[in-house]
């Protein structure tokens, strides 16, 4: 399964867990170290498993994220996996909870993006940005939706950040965000 694709390097994840960069270009991959969930209070089940991959610039390394969404939903686990050091180590708690189970994290600007909600319960759906280089979150401005009522999507559209919103068998509205970070970018 291929969890992200940067600067000719593809990330993938095979059946067992076990994940590779590989450069088809030149014919090399590496293994990522194993890394185990910690589970809350020692043992639980998974949920599910997000991933995203990108290219830091500032310290010229290659970043794998992984999070863990718990059974009882309200633990997360954030792993970050770094190529230069190939570690996986813990980062800040994920203050968010992902929308949906098989969306990766898509790469725009040096942040990989997140359809998220602030609560279990909310419907209230936001985009969510992790800078890859200061690892710190930050929340997109979105555009001004007409109804609130479906599916958010994110992705990417000739290097521009794009969302897509399925409004269950009505309509899909394409929303393109020509300047990162603008609201009024939206169109």
């Amino acid at each position: 399964m291929i969890l992200g694709s940067c600067n000719g390097l593809l990330c993938l994840r095979y059946f067992g867990g076990k994940i590779v960069l590989w450069n088809m270009s030149i014919r090399e991959y590496h293994w990522l170290p194993d890394t185990q969930m910690e589970f809350p209070g020692g043992f639980g089940s998974c949920e599910f498993a997000n991933y995203g991959f990108g290219y830091d610039s500032v310290n010229e390394d290659y970043k794998v994220v992984r999070l863990v969404q718990f059974l009882n939903k309200k633990e997360k686990e954030f792993k970050v996996y770094s190529l230069k050091d190939d570690v996986w180590r813990r980062s800040q708690d994920f203050p968010y909870y992902l929308c949906y189970k098989y969306a990766w994290g898509v790469l725009v600007n040096g942040a990989l993006h997140w359809a998220v909600t602030q609560t279990l319960e909310s419907e209230e759906k936001f985009v969510l940005a992790f800078g890859i280089s200061m690892e710190v979150y930050g929340m997109v401005p979105l555009p001004e939706f007409s109804d609130r009522c479906f599916h958010l999507t994110v992705h990417v559209l000739g290097g521009c950040l794009c969302l897509l919103c399925h409004y269950f068998g009505v309509r899909v509205d394409v929303w393109v965000m020509r300047q990162y970070e603008v609201k009024e970018s939206w169109g």
